[in-house]
């Protein structure tokens, strides 16, 4: 497990008075944001966890590339296990594929890096891998970093791929179990079980597609 991360303050993604902040998800078309520019001027690799580390640290957000991976209109979910990171989201169903930003991505295009190596770091695909950004997530939790929404944003990126061979990488079934790969119409069967953002992504993207 990493023990530093990516973060940007938030005045430098919502505005100094909170004047752009949003919850739930925002359409890419919607947003007034270079990502990368954001993370190249503003981004700062701090400690996740201890006494003033980032996972309740509620005045920045951990930045998350957040991967959708479709094959011919199904949606790949898995299941988040005991033996995973973040004991928040133990047992919930998840449609999208990332985590954090750590200090070994760098450059110019570090989003991208950062999502590449974390999609092949937590799946076995061979196929089509081309990230289109499609949004943002922001969960609203209780604002005192306590919950899980309060330190993230997500970036949510679509992947279409054109192979339906795709599972959890064999060293990381400790903390993933792929449950398959689901229409539009058959994800709401799952809907109670997914995690906050896969039920943001579902709603406001997935069921619109």
């Amino acid at each position: 497990m990493e023990k530093k991360c990516l973060v940007v303050k938030n005045e430098y993604i919502f505005g100094k008075e909170g004047e752009r902040v949003f919850y739930g998800f925002k359409h890419i078309g919607d947003i007034n944001i270079d990502i990368e520019k954001l993370i190249r001027e503003h981004g700062e690799y701090k400690e996740r966890y201890g006494e003033h580390g980032m996972e309740s640290n509620p005045n920045y957000q951990q930045i998350i590339p957040y991967i959708l991976f479709r094959h011919k209109g199904r949606f790949f979910m898995y299941e988040r296990l005991g033996g995973g990171g973040e004991k928040r989201l133990y047992n919930l169903k998840s449609l999208g594929i990332g985590g954090h930003i750590d200090p070994g991505d760098f450059g110019d295009q570090t989003l991208a890096q950062a999502l590449r190596r974390e999609f092949f770091e937590e799946v076995a695909y061979a196929g089509r891998f081309e990230p289109k950004m499609v949004g943002l997530i922001n969960e609203k939790g209780a604002g005192d970093g306590k919950d899980v929404q309060d330190v993230h944003l997500g970036v949510v990126f679509l992947v279409d791929g054109d192979s339906d061979s795709i599972d959890i990488a064999p060293e990381e079934k400790n903390s993933n179990k792929k449950v398959g790969l689901f229409s539009v119409e058959e994800l709401a069967g799952f809907y109670s079980q997914m995690e906050g953002w896969s039920k943001i992504v579902y709603d406001n993207f997935i069921r619109k597609t």
